[in-house]
């Protein structure tokens, strides 16, 4: 670890956990965030969009507020879904305790309807609790984490469950979604929808009835949320970073279609945005920028 990444994780604790064999495209590790409560603003936060898919798993009074039409509730153990540019959603943790802690489980999205039976399109601008997305089985196990104290205990209990719903099979018309989202994914969002319906043998009517239908996104929307994530990502390694390098690293045409897609999402220009932050990123998924 670099010494300018110990520093921006200064005041905040990090365990990793590997998944059992079996979860490995679906989960690359279970990470236990903790950070002292005092370190915690009691500010919401404006989500930024996301190409990725997180269960949270809140251990003791640990919890987040999720307010949207100036209505706020509180959610304990909750999967978190694909934000795009219409989401209208404020967070803020809270917690009771000496420390925030909570579970966080990075699902690949190119592998989500291996553990998750639902259709892709719920999931997008939404906060789903543990019995919306198995019922029962969902409940029992908000139960089981609720009773335990032990970290790596409950870490085995997750896994556990999460091997116990995994289906290995699944339709054609699911292995196709996930066949497009992995391009899409390993190409960062670096390519128009023209090119992803060609590297993808299929039209770009096909690509855009996909998308709509089943993620209720459109694919042009979906590539610039997933430039936009690898911005962030750099941002928050390299605050410093040369503006021609990110614009090239990240595919944009030129400087002006990266300021112009950025301002877009954030309504802000990059350099002011990074005015206002400081060059610092709140460390939980969704990337957060305070509101």
């Amino acid at each position: 670890m670099s010494e300018k990444y110990e520093k921006y994780l200064e005041g905040v604790d990090f365990q990793f956990f590997s998944p059992s064999p079996i979860l490995k495209d679906c989960i690359k590790h279970y990470v236990v965030f903790c950070k002292p409560s005092h370190l915690i603003s009691n500010q919401y936060f404006y989500p930024f969009p996301n190409s990725e898919i997180e269960l949270y798993f809140h251990l003791n009074s640990s919890k987040v507020v999720i307010k949207k039409e100036n209505r706020g509730k509180f959610h304990n153990h909750f999967l978190l879904g694909l934000f795009d540019l219409s989401n209208q959603f404020l967070i803020k943790l809270h917690t009771e305790d000496k420390y925030y802690q909570c579970i966080v489980i990075s699902i690949n999205i190119c592998f989500i309807n291996h553990i998750i039976n639902i259709p892709l399109s719920r999931l997008k601008n939404n906060i789903l609790d543990l019995s919306e997305i198995w019922g029962a089985k969902g409940t029992d196990l908000s139960e089981l984490i609720y009773q335990e104290n032990n970290i790596s205990e409950i870490i085995k209990l997750i896994d556990n469950f999460l091997v116990e719903v995994f289906c290995e099979k699944i339709d054609k018309k699911s292995i196709r979604i996930n066949k497009i989202l992995k391009h899409c994914v390993e190409k960062e969002g670096q390519l128009t929808v023209d090119e992803l319906a060609s590297e993808t043998r299929l039209s770009y009517r096909t690509i855009y009835r996909i998308f709509t239908q089943e993620l209720d996104i459109c694919p042009k929307d979906y590539l610039k949320v997933l430039r936009f994530c690898k911005v962030c990502k750099l941002l928050k390694v390299y605050p410093v970073i040369d503006w021609s390098e990110l614009v090239y690293s990240c595919g944009y045409f030129d400087q002006a279609h990266f300021i112009h897609e950025f301002k877009s999402i954030m309504n802000v220009s990059p350099k002011e945005f990074l005015n206002r932050i400081k060059g610092k990123f709140n460390l939980m998924h969704p990337l957060h920028f305070e509101s």
